[in-house]
């Protein structure tokens, strides 16, 4: 019983989060769309909290395929800062360890509609 309490605290605490995670998916297209490597594809994309040092910040993780050949699968991270920073590789899949993600919110189908990606 505890469990499903908890478990129903995070999702209503990450429900909270829909306007910063809309945002931050705008924000990732945008960063995408404006800086290589461009996107040829997206997986596994989760909204999430990042928390450090007492602050609580938004985040999107996912995963993006380079366009080009013999490109590889790689972790990126988008975080709500005072605007918002993207990492890639190494530093995206760090931070997105130390994230609470939701696992049950797939958010892949909306940022590959916002980066014209099928």
């Amino acid at each position: 019983m505890k469990l499903l309490v908890a478990a129903l605290m995070a999702s209503v605490h990450l429900a909270g989060q829909a306007p910063a995670t809309d945002g931050l998916l705008a924000d990732a297209a945008a960063d995408f769309k404006a800086h290589t490597p461009h996107p040829a594809d997206v997986r596994n994309v989760h909204p999430g909290v990042l928390r450090d040092g007492g602050k609580t910040m938004p985040i999107v993780c996912g995963q993006f395929l380079p366009e080009g050949e013999n490109a590889q699968w790689t972790d990126f991270s988008t975080i709500k800062t005072s605007g918002y920073e993207q990492a890639l590789g190494w530093q995206a899949t760090a931070l997105c360890g130390k994230a609470q993600l939701d696992a049950n919110s797939d958010l892949t189908l909306t940022l590959k509609s916002k980066l014209d990606v099928k």
